[in-house]
């Protein structure tokens, strides 16, 4: 009985996985654009707006990232303008697979640490995720070993690593120290970093005998060595002999602001990633992956950044130089563990669906 029926299964099957493996072209970039729909991600993009929804977006206001331009009266209501770097990232992302969104600041302002009253629970962005008062969030935020535990991220937007900032000095005498190294072994430096950060943490677990010196001399200068913010690390500089380790997008944006008294030196001590965060499991996190690919293919990301770090510039162009030297888009290649991990994403779905369509045509068949 089933003999006859085997080439009509056989046709019923080829036609199931030309469809899926169309489907995949369509949300992966590998095919041949003159076969690749134009609109990639059209299909989620109807579901999203159809109704007249956007996306939920939970951000921090920090410079350049993301800031409060002005407010605008809509319906009797204060409505905030933003702008910056990420702003314009989420405009092209948008463009490019198609959604609109609404940007909410977390109300308290964090990236996301567990309680210690033994609730359990995430302030911040995670907190906002969990939640679910968001879709994703947007932030230099990048994923920690706690953080994967209960969200995923997309391909990373930006790479990071350390840099140190010290005050320029008349004589130029600033210039003789080119690295760490260099900072550390002047003894009457005070070094310091943010006590509750990336930074800190790194230098904190490093196995690096230089990094674990460098960190008992900061111990031993406590209270001038950590600080609350980045914005009282940086009034340290300006007053004290003191050098300022931060984030390496943070320390050259404000190199190149007004008075321009700033120099930085680039250090190895750390790179991480920043990246997008969605809930566990989520469908959008393949289509904000293969966005964020597109942009950095078409050179978007990258104008994007210099926009807002060399264009948007007040200072010289030494410090200018400094920047397009220091500026590096491997952040965004799809090489390695980066498209291993979007392929996953994006590619699961689809094979999971696949075996159960095609079990499904031969239980027919039979």
């Amino acid at each position: 009985m089933t003999t006859p029926m085997a080439p009509l299964t056989w046709l019923l099957e080829m036609m199931v996985v030309t469809l899926y493996l169309r489907s995949l072209c369509q949300v992966m970039t590998f095919c041949d654009a003159r076969t690749r729909d134009p609109y990639i991600t059209d299909e989620f993009s109807n579901i999203r707006i159809r109704h007249g929804k956007y996306l939920q977006v939970t951000t921090l206001l920090i410079e350049p990232y993301v800031m409060v331009q002005n407010y605008s009266t809509v319906a009797s209501s204060n409505v905030p303008r933003y702008v910056g770097y990420l702003v314009d990232v989420l405009d092209h992302l948008g463009a490019a697979v198609h959604f609109r969104y609404m940007l909410h600041p977390a109300p308290d302002g964090e990236f996301g640490f567990i309680t210690s009253d033994g609730s359990n629970q995430w302030t911040g962005l995670v907190g906002q995720l969990l939640e679910k008062k968001a879709d994703f969030a947007a932030a230099p935020m990048y994923p920690t070993t706690k953080r994967l535990e209960v969200l995923d991220f997309s391909l990373p937007f930006m790479s990071v690593s350390a840099s140190i900032v010290i005050r320029k000095q008349a004589d130029g005498s600033h210039r003789k120290f080119a690295s760490i190294e260099d900072i550390y072994l002047r003894e009457t430096m005070y070094i310091g970093t943010q006590g509750r950060g990336l930074i800190y943490r790194a230098i904190r677990s490093s196995n690096s005998s230089f990094v674990r010196k460098l960190y008992d001399r900061m111990q031993s200068t406590r209270r001038l060595s950590f600080t609350d913010t980045n914005e009282q690390g940086l009034q340290r500089v300006r007053s004290y002999n003191y050098a300022f380790i931060l984030p390496n997008p943070i320390a050259e944006y404000v190199a190149n602001r007004k008075p321009c008294d700033l120099h930085v030196i680039s250090t190895n001590l750390f790179r991480h990633q920043f990246a997008f965060a969605t809930p566990k499991g989520s469908t959008l996190l393949p289509f904000l992956s293969n966005g964020l690919r597109l942009l950095s293919d078409s050179g978007d990301l990258d104008a994007i950044y210099r926009r807002w770090w060399v264009d948007k510039g007040d200072c010289s162009s030494d410090s200018k130089r400094h920047i397009q030297k220091t500026m590096r888009y491997e952040h965004v290649t799809t090489s390695g563990s980066s498209t291993s991990q979007f392929m996953a994403h994006a590619i699961s779905p689809i094979v999971t669906s696949l075996s159960f369509v095609v079990s499904g045509v031969r239980r027919l068949a039979a």
